[in-house]
């Protein structure tokens, strides 16, 4: 699989295949989720494993893997924000 070599970009085209073929399919919106998580498109996947969690609201897996690429997104603007603040206090 093109996920397992980190071809993300090849993988997120397959499960978006896969998705025009069923709609419906739950683990393809979670695959690709990861998929997009490793990428670091924290808030595709997040709106993936949330379409996963509509079509089957009883898996917890989908609910926590949305909940670390939340965080992750999280702590990347925390990142970013601290940087910034830290540049504005470096002299020219």
């Amino acid at each position: 699989m093109a996920i397992q070599v980190g071809e993300y970009e090849r993988a997120v085209e397959d499960y978006t295949q896969a998705l025009q073929v069923d709609p419906q399919n739950s683990y393809a919106y979670y695959n690709r989720g990861i998929t997009r998580d490793r990428s670091g498109d924290y808030e595709g996947a997040i709106t993936d494993f949330s379409h996963a969690i509509t079509l089957d609201p009883a898996n917890a897996d989908f609910f926590h893997n949305r909940g670390f690429s939340l965080r992750k997104m999280v702590s990347a603007a925390c990142m970013h924000l601290a940087w910034q603040r830290y540049m504005l206090q470096q002299p020219c």
